[in-house]
């Protein structure tokens, strides 16, 4: 995934929102509309300086202009900072141009349930938003980043409150309670203004930092925390290991498997999706070392095609270089990721304290084995593995129904310690459910489990 500073550079040549060449990494004002006395000022800096909103040609921002439906969906998969290209070609709306400047960041909120067209089925790219419009989008983006807000709910009212429609409604108070929005000086919301770039800005710039509130977590600088691999390794990876790291102290290990369409060797594009993980300041990732290697190209985090053996090999490679404590030595993984999470488990249950597949089948590639109970007899030492299994029932990639089947057949035959995490309204990506800035509970749960004896190679 591209960092922002990079995706400033390749919007470069979007008229909507073209980018004016300075670095988005100044605070100094590039636009000559945007004067320090304007109520605007800092938040058209802050929403620039993020990387987020951008200038249009002749180095104006345009302050006072629509914001459009397209610019602003732009804006939110922006703020998602997760991985957008190639989701052009999947849209269904059907006045969405596949081949429009817009076409991949439209089609990856269509994809996550940030937006869902009007009742005819349409997007309408390029007509502009009203405000009670723009606090649906942001509200429904605030429940994809599974955010909640820690203030108290707020008695007051806008004074217009039942001009607001009931289906804009919640996500209104909503963007209120996270003290996003207020109303002009008689306390109106005025629902069916359209909203300016100015006020999107405002409310754009106060709400990035609570999807990324860490100050240990910079985007910018995510990449460079994680290292390359050596030359020699079994796999391509990137390797994260604490600042403060001591030879003399032993950390877990984690190995955090990408998913599908981000093989092979540039070591570079699989790495976003661990991102999550890193979200919260609280994360015990940060304590610990983690490993995300790159599966080669055309291979698929299965037994059968080798990758296991790749992963195990990897994972001695590290054992051996770093004071890693061998009886936390954990796989988790998205999608793809967690059905090499589950073959970790099955094939090389000797190999791992335990596995948190995320979205990902256990059936996913699995040649001759069907039924829970047959993976039961492939190897029964799978009882033994301390397992979570993540997964949102609006998941139309991964087969839950399997997951859900081979939790109860795990538990019948006596798994230990296994327990299902089920959410909904994330779909596939579950990054709310993994490791969302207020619930660092799956993680916590991982880092908890130990192995009665350390895990070693199988004799």
């Amino acid at each position: 995934m591209k960092l922002r500073s990079v995706i400033i550079l390749l919007l470069a040549g979007v008229t909507a929102l073209s980018c004016v060449t300075v670095s988005a990494d100044t605070n100094e004002n590039p636009f000559s509309d945007v004067e320090s006395s304007d109520w605007y000022y800092e938040y058209v800096l802050d929403a620039y300086s993020a990387g987020i909103m951008e200038g249009k040609e002749d180095g104006i921002f345009d302050p006072n202009a629509n914001i459009t439906r397209a610019e602003l969906i732009t804006v939110l998969c922006r703020m998602s900072d997760l991985e957008y290209e190639g989701f052009g070609e999947h849209l269904t709306f059907p006045d969405a141009d596949k081949s429009a400047w817009y076409a991949d960041y439209v089609g990856w909120a269509e994809k996550n349930g940030v937006v869902k067209g009007y009742p005819d089925g349409t997007l309408r790219p390029d007509a502009p938003v009203t405000r009670q419009e723009m606090a649906e989008l942001m509200g429904e983006f605030i429940t994809f980043k599974a955010m909640r807000s820690t203030k108290d709910p707020q008695i007051d009212v806008f004074s217009d409150q039942f001009e607001i429609p009931d289906w804009a409604l919640a996500n209104v108070e909503k963007l209120r309670d996270f003290g996003l929005i207020s109303g002009d000086e008689q306390g109106r919301f005025n629902p069916t203004a359209n909203a300016t770039r100015a006020e999107l800005a405002k409310i754009a710039s106060k709400l990035d930092p609570l999807v990324y509130p860490n100050d240990r977590y910079k985007r910018t600088l995510f990449e460079k925390s994680f290292a390359y691999s050596e030359e020699d390794a079994p796999l391509p990876y990137r390797i994260y290991v604490p600042e403060d790291y001591d030879e003399s102290k032993e950390y877990p290990l984690l190995i955090f498997l990408h998913g599908n369409s981000v093989q092979g060797d540039d070591n570079e594009k699989h790495l976003h999706v661990v991102k999550y993980a890193f979200l919260s300041p609280y994360s015990p990732v940060y304590d610990s070392i983690v490993v995300v290697p790159q599966c080669p190209e055309g291979l698929w985090w299965s037994e059968q095609d080798g990758t296991i053996d790749l992963l195990c090999d990897l994972m001695d490679y590290i054992n051996e270089r770093y004071s890693t404590d061998s009886t936390r030595q954990y796989v988790s993984g998205i999608s793809m990721g967690g059905t090499g999470s589950w073959h970790m488990a099955m094939y090389r249950p000797e190999k791992v304290s335990a596995i948190m597949p995320i979205a990902g089948g256990a059936y996913g590639f699995i040649s001759g084995v069907e039924g829970a109970e047959s993976i039961i007899d492939l190897n029964p030492d799978l009882l033994d593995v301390n397992i979570r299994i993540i997964y949102d029932t609006d998941d139309g990639y991964s087969p839950g129904f399997y997951n859900r089947k081979l939790y109860s057949a795990l538990l019948d035959a006596g798994a230990k310690n296994i327990t299902y995490y089920e959410t909904s309204g994330l779909h596939h990506d579950v990054c709310g459910a993994y490791a969302g800035y207020y619930d660092v509970s799956n993680l916590e749960w991982l880092y908890s489990q130990r192995r009665e004896t350390a895990a070693v190679d199988p004799e």
